[in-house]
């Protein structure tokens, strides 16, 4: 009779333990994106990264610098000479996360710079020498999976100084594409279309379409 009670009471201290759940595996924490290697191109931000990248192609050179001042903002510096036109920009520019809609990094951007205009006319026989300012607000968005797929809008305006001043626009719309070659170091390509227009003293004013196609090195400097 003890020998029975004693069962008894042994099935009934485990059942709970026996009816409980087993506990769900944890989740598995999401990839901290400053893992990755930063980009300049796409709507991601910097994330206190410095990063470091050069373009070269038909029909620009060009190298850029990005530090990351906050987890949403990053300022920099580049140079972007233009072979076809003999055009150098050397400016400053800010992005700007803005969020992830859809999955897609969305960052707003703004450029300023000092205009410089050698008048080359091999290709364009309507360009002139100049001088002036060049402001440039563009959005960037941008997808991870293999690489990173960047879609860019940008809309520089010129404003020119020689021959009275005068002021020309050129939107530009640019995918590009970037794959991680090592852990510093990603290539990829970029293909661009604008059409430039312009008014006044500015060199090519009558209407130009730009087509680009560079090739591109990223790396992480820290």
């Amino acid at each position: 009779m003890l020998r029975t009670a004693a069962s008894l009471l042994l099935l009934l201290a485990t059942a709970p333990a026996l009816a409980a759940p087993a506990p769900a595996p944890a989740a598995a924490a999401p990839a901290d994106a400053g893992d990755q290697l930063p980009s300049l191109m796409g709507g991601e931000s910097l994330r206190g990264a410095s990063t470091g990248m050069a373009m070269a192609g038909f029909a620009t050179l060009a190298a850029a610098y990005g530090q990351g001042l906050t987890a949403r903002d990053d300022l920099g510096g580049s140079a972007e000479f233009n072979w076809s036109t003999t055009e150098l920009v050397l400016g400053a520019f800010w992005r700007r996360h803005l969020g992830r809609p859809g999955g897609w990094d969305l960052a707003a951007r703004l450029d300023l710079g000092w205009y410089l205009d050698a008048g080359s006319r091999l290709i364009y026989d309507d360009n002139l020498k100049d001088r002036g300012l060049q402001l440039s607000p563009g959005l960037a968005i941008s997808s991870r999976g293999l690489g990173l797929l960047s879609i860019s809008f940008d809309l520089p305006l010129t404003f020119t100084t020689w021959r009275g001043g005068g002021a020309w626009v050129a939107p530009r719309l640019a995918v590009s594409y970037e794959a991680a070659l090592y852990d510093q170091l990603a290539l990829g390509v970029l293909g661009s279309l604008a059409w430039r227009g312009g008014s006044g003293g500015a060199p090519m004013r009558k209407g130009q379409v730009l087509p680009e196609l560079l090739v591109t090195a990223t790396w992480k400097v820290f």
